[in-house]
């Protein structure tokens, strides 16, 4: 049986990272969500993840519990081994990746697949306000953040997600080959 993809979703706060993961797998039934291990408490505003202590994620390190590990943002991140094992049935699973560990989950996963997401900045601007978690200066500092290209060896499929959720999905199950359930 032929490994599942493992699809990378990347862009900048508030271009829809979550909502666009949410809207694949309920279009595109045989796709899975691989929930990242983060050292932060659970918030029902946030990421859907495996919150961990700082010496329980220190533990699960030292036990290879873990495929791939980061620091980002004050933070540890993991992909459990057993978070990826659906891979090795054939299901292709989505992560919300950093942009700096790209290249390393590349030459970790042979089916490896990157799915830039953009929008433009009134766009960004509208969804990080609406969401309440940022101040103003937070949000100006974000917006002002200019992204650094992908590296090129990553192939890197760029989809813009400043319309409608709808076209977004479409755009990327067609260029996945991924088959939808019904027709937007």
């Amino acid at each position: 049986m032929q490994q599942g993809a493992l699809i990378a979703i990347v862009g900048p706060s508030g271009v829809g990272k979550d909502t666009v993961m949410a809207a694949l797998m309920e279009q595109c039934s045989s796709l899975g969500l691989v929930q990242r291990d983060i050292t932060r408490p659970c918030d029902p505003m946030g990421e859907n993840h495996v919150p961990r202590s700082k010496q329980e994620f220190q533990q699960l390190v030292r036990e290879g519990q873990y495929i791939m590990t980061w620091h980002a943002h004050g933070l540890d991140y993991g992909i459990s081994k057993q978070a990826i094992e659906p891979l090795n049935s054939g299901q292709s699973l989505l992560i919300n990746l950093s942009r700096n560990v790209l290249i390393d989950a590349r030459s970790i996963f042979p089916n490896f697949y990157v799915i830039n997401l953009i929008a433009d900045r009134d766009t960004l601007a509208h969804r990080l306000t609406a969401r309440g978690r940022e101040t103003r200066e937070d949000i100006k500092s974000r917006l002002a953040r200019q992204s650094a290209p992908l590296d090129p060896r990553l192939k890197a499929i760029t989809v813009d997600n400043s319309g409608s959720i709808n076209t977004t999905v479409s755009s990327i199950c067609a260029v996945l080959s991924l088959p939808i359930k019904d027709p937007l």
